[in-house]
This record gives structure tokens, sequence and C-alpha cells, in this order.
């Protein structure tokens, strides 16, 4: 199986292509950059593109006052081809997740995960409601919860549609926040009819609490919590 990766160094970004075998940093602990030496020289930032079991995988080495150091970051979405991340996972299907996820880095990629360094970036917490009405109906009383939000949060801000057929401009989401936390409430039908083409015959609306920030997370959860 050969790999698409992106690359950038100082003087040149484009991609490239590598199986399996050539991408094989095991025995550095944490996910390094010195393995892809011997492939790509001078290599800074990559980003590994796989939508089977997770997102997209960056990894590189950044400069701090001290030292630079090696680091990695991953996009896990729930869900699933024909619905996409309509339903959500409890907690320990979540943990099943990871565990497999980790299982694929090394069997697929040659990369090994030292678990003792892993930690969340941004975590999404999301619950999905069903409607008697379509969603734009609802943009009043929406508005008003949103604007009840806390001071600290930026001004409301709204994406809107055109429905052609009844001409027509329909509001699709809300959102509001601040550098650490967002909320958002949206068309949950319209968003998989137009990222998936999975059409359904209810109305759902969808309210997603995104914490930006391991530090929000931590305080949120009231602790220093590892999926796994």
């Amino acid at each position: 199986m050969v790999y698409t990766v992106l690359y950038k160094t100082s003087s040149f970004a484009g991609y490239c292509f590598l199986d399996k075998n050539s991408i094989h940093p095991k025995g550095y602990g944490v996910f390094s950059f010195k393995a892809f030496k011997a492939v790509l020289v001078k290599i800074q930032i990559c980003s590994f593109i796989d939508y089977n079991l997770f997102g997209v995988m960056c990894a590189g080495t950044k400069k701090t006052k001290r030292m630079k150091q090696d680091y990695s970051r991953m996009d896990i979405v729930i869900g699933n081809k024909p619905q996409g991340n309509l339903q959500n996972m409890t907690v320990a299907e979540y943990q099943r997740m990871i565990k497999r996820i980790f299982q694929y880095l090394n069997e697929e990629y040659g990369i090994a995960v030292n678990l003792q360094n892993l930690k969340f970036s941004e975590m999404e917490i999301n619950c999905t409601f069903g409607l008697e009405e379509e969603f734009y109906k609802y943009h009043r009383v929406l508005r008003l919860l949103m604007f009840n939000l806390p001071k600290s949060y930026k001004k409301l801000g709204q994406i809107s549609g055109i429905n052609k057929k009844e001409q027509r401009i329909e509001p699709e989401t809300f959102y509001r926040g601040n550098s650490s936390t967002e909320v958002k409430i949206y068309d949950k039908k319209k968003h998989l009819e137009q990222t998936i083409q999975f059409r359904l015959e209810e109305n759902i609306m969808r309210i997603e609490f995104i914490l930006k920030k391991s530090q929000k997370i931590k305080e949120v959860l009231n602790q220093r919590w590892y999926p796994i």
C-alpha cells in the first residue's frame, strides 16, 4: 500500500508517495521525524491523510526557546460512512476506538505512540434534538439562547443558505465563543445532506460545545482525563 504525504521544508513544499516500509519510526517513543530523513531531507511538517480510522495526522519538529521538540496531532471524527457522525459513542466505545487506531497506526504505518504523552488539544461535546418543524423556523428562539451566553463570548455569528425552491434565505448555523470555548447550534439534517448526501425524513438540530484548549478540557472535566 502506498500513502500520500504532504511535506514542507524551509525552501520547498509538495507531495510525495511512500510505502509503509519507508515509514518506520519505531523505537523513538513519541512520534519522531528522525526516521524520515532517509526519505525526505530536513523535513519540518508532514501530514498523513487517512480517512479510514482517522482523518489527518500531522507531525513535525517545532523550535522552543531552549530546544527543538517533536510533536504530533491527530484528528479523530466519530462516525461511519453511511450516516457520518450522526450517532455518538459512549465513553467505553470511544476508548476501544482509540486503542484500535493506535494498533492500526502500528500495523499500517509502522508508527508507535507513547501513551504517556497523550493529551487532548480539542474536544467536542454535543447533543442532537428532534424538531417538529424545519430548523430555520426556530431562528428567533435560537438567537435568544445564544445572546444569553456569557459576555466573554464574542459577537453572535450566523451562517445562512439559499433555499432556491422556496426562494428564501434560511439560517443554518449559529455560533458564538472565545479563544477557549465555542457554542454552535446548527441544522444537522441539512449538514448531513450537504456533506455525505445522507437524507433524513426527520428534522434535527445539534448543539455543540467545543473545548479548544487542553487546559479548558481539564477545567471542565475536573481531572486530567485520558481516553484509555
